[in-house]
Parts: structure tokens; sequence; C-alpha cells
């Protein structure tokens, strides 16, 4: 979600001189939702938008809610209810089952230098702490936020899985949304075969940083992405250029059993997330051994290896073998077991919220302004 928010970050700076802009955040879900806390959309007065909050079912009335935002220059919070009971009142058979706060805020210019902020903290690949507090006063939505790039005493009590962590903190008239700004997502692919396109595309689509290393070859790749990082460089310079971090995917596809052990050998006990190895188990089983042989006295992590790399979905023309591999690693940066969700015992997400959703009192209609009853 995070990553998604620099994304949609630089569409605001790049055209926020055009239009004026409303920043809708999904602020707190109880029970089901399409989107999680942290989600965001950017919106216009002409009723175009970045992003998206909901499947589809909300857009419409955020679009309407954002206009009066902008024209009135006041933040306003939405909650919608979209639980079974709710629907069949209205009428409208919507996708969830639950209830979703949602904030619409004035783009002004403390919205666009926290903007240009988070911006910073992404490119210049740091983390970050938000808190976005809500209060009202004197029947209008103030918002206030704090963003440090070392850990408050807020968040100490927090363990975080992934870049995505959120945690809503609500009383009477106050709400907070704790949110961890983690490292991007990034994912290096080391080779310049034709199986490197379909990978560096799917992980450019998801919004991951994505780059392209090889020692040679890379002008077949130049205009066939053409927008994505392509970096000419060798065994030595190869972490120099990519800067590896722990939210790194690295995938060696050179098809080059030397070229791709020696960059294994550099990169074994890195602090990246995932190592891939193209090719059978047996290829992988060799370079592993091929490293006790000459490093017998380092050890390494082997949970991070993985090889034959993807899932067991029936793959077998270069696009979906590109779809299992990032579908395993986007598993492993989410830190899931990427098991199918209908033997799932439990919710799909866990409760970011300290309220239960049989705690909370609804009013009648699918969309109100939330006024922290």
């Amino acid at each position: 979600m995070h990553h998604e928010f620099y994304h949609l970050a630089k569409k605001l700076i790049e055209h926020h001189t055009e239009h004026q802009f409303a920043l809708a955040t999904v602020f707190q879900v109880q029970g089901s939702a399409y989107r999680r806390e942290g989600t965001r959309m950017v919106i216009n007065k002409n009723g175009d938008w970045f992003g998206n909050i909901s499947g589809g079912c909300l857009e419409g009335n955020i679009l309407q809610k954002a206009k009066k935002v902008i024209e009135n220059d006041e933040s306003m919070l939405i909650t919608y209810d979209t639980r079974e009971s709710k629907n069949k009142e209205i009428r409208v058979a919507l996708g969830c089952n639950g209830i979703i706060d949602i904030l619409i805020e004035p783009v002004n210019r403390t919205v666009l230098n926290f903007t240009k902020s988070v911006i910073d903290i992404f490119e210049r690949e740091k983390t970050a702490y938000l808190s976005t507090e809500i209060q009202l006063i004197k029947d209008k939505v103030d918002v206030t936020r704090e963003l440090d790039t070392s850990r408050p005493a807020d968040f100490t009590a927090f363990d975080f899985e992934n870049e995505n962590f959120c945690h809503v903190e609500k009383s009477e008239f106050k709400i907070t949304l704790n949110e961890y700004i983690g490292l991007q997502r990034k994912i290096v692919i080391w080779g310049s075969g034709p199986d490197v396109v379909p990978v560096a595309t799917f992980a450019k689509q998801l919004g991951w940083k994505t780059i392209v290393a090889s020692d040679c070859g890379l002008e077949n790749l130049n205009t066939r992405l053409s927008d994505i990082e392509i970096i000419q460089c060798n065994f030595d310079d190869f972490e120099e250029k990519t800067s590896l971090h722990e939210n790194t995917a690295v995938l060696l596809v050179s098809h080059d059993f030397h070229k791709d052990y020696f960059i294994l050998e550099r990169i074994i006990n890195k602090p990246v997330k995932y190592i891939g190895i193209m090719g059978p188990k047996r290829r992988g089983d060799r370079m592993t051994q091929e490293f006790n042989k000459r490093k017998p006295e380092v050890s390494f992590n082997k949970k991070k290896l993985h090889y034959p790399v993807g899932l067991d979905i029936g793959s077998d023309n270069p696009t979906e073998i590109a779809l299992s591999i990032v579908a395993e690693i986007q598993s492993k940066f989410s830190n899931k077991n990427a098991a199918p969700l209908t033997e799932k015992p439990t919710r799909i997400h866990e409760n970011n919220s300290d309220n239960t959703l049989e705690e909370f009192n609804p009013n009648d209609n699918i969309c109100t302004i939330n006024y922290f009853q």
C-alpha cells in the first residue's frame, strides 16, 4: 500500500499546479473490505483520480465528496457501512461486509510538503513512521501528522511484519492511524534473456522498483523495457550499482552457471528478502555445494534461497513462469505462505484496529459523516 502511495505522491506533485486536488485515505476498517488501512487515492476537482480505495463500489461517492472538500477547503471523515443488512436496506449489493472510515482532505501546502517528504524517504531508501491524527474541533475535522525517520515511543510496542504495517487507535474525539513506511519493494534481475521481460513487466506493474542488471546483451532489452532501469555491471560492482537492501528480491536468470554463481557468492549473506535461482533443483544444489566448498567457514540462511523459483501453478511458457515467480516473491515480501485463501481458517486480514465490529454503532445510511459516534 505504501509503495502505491509513493507513485500517487509523484503524480500529485507532477499535476498539483494544474488542478485542485483532494487526498482520500482508508483510515479504519472493521470487518471485511476490499482495501485496508493506509490505502490512498488522489482526486482532482474535475473528477479524475489516481489509485483506488475499493473495488469500484465506493469511488463514485468518494468523487462527489472530494469535490465538496475541494470547494469548501475542509476535511471530511466518511463512514461507509457495507454490511449485508445495510445493503438490503438500500437495495445495493456491495461486495464487502464491513465498515470503512475514509478521510478526505484538501491538498494544501501542508499536504504537499508531507507528500514531498514521503517521496524523498522512498527515493533515499529510508524508513519512516507516520502518525495521522483526526480530531473533531467545533464540528470540523482537524488533521495533523507526524513523520519521523527514527522510531517514536508510540511505535515501540509494534512488530512490523512488512512495510504495510498500520494500527488504528480510537477514542471519543480522536482517531490516530499509525503507519510504518518501510523500504520500497525492489527486484533486481540478473540476466538479459527473453524470460527477463515478463518478470520485469509484472514487477513494474506491481509498483516494485525494478532493475535489470547484466554484463552483456542489454541492447535487446533497452527497447522492450524502455521504462525500467537497466544497468551494465559485472560481479564486482553488482551490489554497489543495485543498492541491495532488506526489502529486495534478487533473481539470478542469466542461464550461465558461473555468472549466476559468482553473483550468488557475493550476495548470499546480504540482508535481502529473497534470492531465486532459475533452473532445476540440481542446479541450485550444485551452487550451494560449490559455495560450501569454496567458503567452508561461511554459513548462510538457506530459507532465503529459492530454487526452482516460483509457485507450482502449472506454468509452461515464459509469461506463465514469470507469473509464478512474481507471485512467490510477493508472498515473501508480505510474509505469507502462498496457500489458497479457501484453505485459510481465519480472516484474510488481521484486525488493525482496537475496536471490534460488534462494538460499532453505525448510522442507518450507507454513507454518513462520521463525527466520532
